[in-house]
């Protein structure tokens, strides 16, 4: 893409600067901010043309890139063409669900000398600008239609403490209203995923987002949790006093600790909770009584 031209006061004001002062190219480079090479090009084109600094006065600022630069601002063919479209390109935008890289791929495959999508959206925006017209939101991930029945029920997500039905909720209804960068910022989720969102209503509706919370598990890891399960199975069905341990039932504490004794691996409470719960134990606790009012009753227990 070329570089923009400096302003037009910029330019009169480096080479009066330039031609009734004596201060020094370096010095213009770094009161205007910019290079030398630039500097170069404006100082040999206006001594190469028959200007004088009251021509320059005179001229408006398209007058004083044309005599200087060689340049015109009339648009040329392949421009005019193209802005000849913007009509049909900004209702589109409007009244489709489309987005502009949609309609510059078409505009590529039907026009063999065609300009590259960063040129094709500065043209779109000046031709906004010049005809005071709002651009149109676009969503480059994807154009989105959402029934009456499921928008009722992603309201209902939204308003629901279910984190990942809110996630979901937010990023489809508000396609319409904000662009990609706004709802991942809100979200705090990357593109990638909003995108997987988009995609996967699309292809399955509202069944295709996923809100199961279950995870694959690999072969070798589901082995090791069956064993586990089959030896706290095996062990809770002895009695503590088996194992050493003075108690009559068994705790989590208790059961940890005689499960890393027997087998020399480590397990922690939580996880032998977790694991009786998944095999349907329950643990109760057990009713406090009375201690025995006897001075030897330690003795006598032990």
């Amino acid at each position: 893409m070329p570089t923009r031209p400096i302003p037009a006061r910029k330019i009169r004001d480096i080479l009066a600067l330039r031609t009734a002062t004596t201060v020094s190219r370096r010095q213009l480079v770094q009161i205007f901010g910019i290079s030398k090479s630039t500097l170069q090009k404006y100082l040999s084109a206006f001594a190469s043309s028959p200007l004088s600094l009251q021509d320059l006065a005179r001229l408006t600022d398209k007058d004083i890139y044309t005599a200087l630069l060689g340049c015109s601002s009339a648009p040329n063919a392949r421009q005019q063409a193209l802005l000849e479209q913007m009509p049909s390109v900004h209702k589109r935008l409007a009244d489709e669900h489309t987005n502009l890289r949609r309609i510059w791929r078409e505009y590529q495959a039907i026009n063999p000398l065609t300009y590259g999508y960063s040129q094709f959206t500065n043209l779109c925006a000046q031709w906004c600008s010049q005809n005071h017209l709002r651009r149109n939101r676009h969503h480059p991930w994807f154009p989105l239609v959402i029934s009456e029945p499921d928008r009722a029920t992603l309201k209902q997500w939204r308003l629901s403490n279910n984190r990942r039905r809110w996630e979901r909720a937010v990023a489809l209804l508000c396609h319409q209203d904000e662009s990609l960068k706004g709802i991942c910022r809100k979200l705090e989720r990357s593109r990638k995923t909003i995108k997987e969102w988009g995609r996967a209503y699309l292809d399955q509706g509202l069944d295709g987002l996923n809100l199961s919370r279950t995870r694959s598990v690999n072969e070798k890891t589901r082995d090791a949790i069956a064993t586990k399960k089959e030896r706290l199975s095996k062990l809770i069905h002895e009695l503590p006093s088996f194992h050493g341990i003075n108690r009559t039932s068994w705790s989590l504490k208790t059961l940890s600790a005689a499960y890393e004794k027997v087998y020399g691996t480590p397990i922690s409470r939580s996880m032998v909770s977790a694991y009786f719960i998944a095999m349907g134990y329950k643990f109760k606790k057990a009713r406090k009584v009375p201690t025995s009012p006897d001075p030897e009753f330690r003795m006598k227990l032990a």
